[in-house]
């Protein structure tokens, strides 16, 4: 059953995502052809908006992706869903795992807007494109395949984290005891899930003894506050990128409990508005 229904899901929610991308990627070109093509009056404003489009288009996809959550579970259309012959964190899985496909085909899409908007500020400006594009790939070859892979890494951790962390939130929040608070149940869940994420990754990064210097490829069993304001201090010395690896092990100890944390309410104390 959950292939069946994360098929459905693919299907369904892909074809609003394609279609809500196909739009923002026109408004994109529009505006980059206006830009390239320096027409006067528009060309000056085309550039920052289409940057923030593309910037936003990961954060777009997810937005609508927590609406359907929230709608397809607790709002009107939970009924239906409810009465589906599948377990409360089977679909808590599929909407998850959907979600989590969702931001990484928005973010891939988002990036090759950002290589157009690059053409347009090149055409604009009369600078070729291969000289913009070769400062990308040196800058990307001095960063070196460590900091790449760690950066990679830590990005799609981020965004596993927070796609669960929110629908366990909204899960959380659609409790009985908390129905007189409607769709405000689920915002509030969501406040205060992203709180607990920050102060998890703050902790982590600030006091879990492990981190690794991105230019020297130096490793300390130190935390960040131990080298700065701990007792015998060193310091970060002159080149302060430094990565905490704690965020590697705590983020996802963090995301496995609020996604069980999710399941059991699910299953057991959900309810519908």
């Amino acid at each position: 059953m959950f292939g069946t229904y994360f098929g459905y899901e693919l299907v369904k929610q892909g074809k609003r995502d394609l279609r809500d991308l196909g739009a923002l990627a026109l408004i994109t070109v529009v505006l980059g052809g206006i830009h390239a093509l320096k027409v006067p009056m528009l060309a000056a404003i085309a550039l920052p908006l289409m940057a923030m489009i593309t910037f936003c288009i990961p954060i777009v996809i997810l937005v609508e992706a927590a609406i359907d959550y929230w709608q397809e579970l607790y709002g009107e259309r939970g009924y239906f869903t409810m009465t589906l012959p599948i377990k409360g964190h089977t679909i808590f899985a599929v909407k998850i795992l959907r979600a989590i496909i969702a931001g990484i085909y928005s973010t891939a899409v988002a990036i090759l807007l950002g290589l157009f908007d690059a053409w347009a500020f090149a055409t604009n400006r009369g600078v070729e494109v291969s000289t913009i594009i070769t400062t990308v790939v040196d800058s990307l070859t001095d960063a070196g395949a460590l900091p790449l892979s760690l950066a990679i890494l830590l990005a799609f951790i981020w965004l596993v984290c927070m796609v669960i962390t929110m629908s366990a939130a909204m899960t959380i929040g659609a409790q009985a005891r908390w129905n007189h608070l409607g769709a405000g149940a689920a915002f509030i869940a969501i406040i205060a899930a992203y709180i607990a994420n920050q102060l998890v990754i703050s902790l982590a990064s600030f006091f879990i003894p492990m981190n690794i210097n991105m230019t020297t490829r130096e490793f300390r069993l130190d935390s960040i506050f131990m080298m700065t304001v701990g007792p015998g201090a060193s310091g970060l010395g002159e080149d302060n990128s430094w990565m905490p690896l704690g965020l590697f092990i705590v983020l996802p100890l963090w995301t496995l409990f609020m996604a069980l944390w999710g399941a059991r309410t699910i299953n057991r104390k959900t309810s519908l508005r």
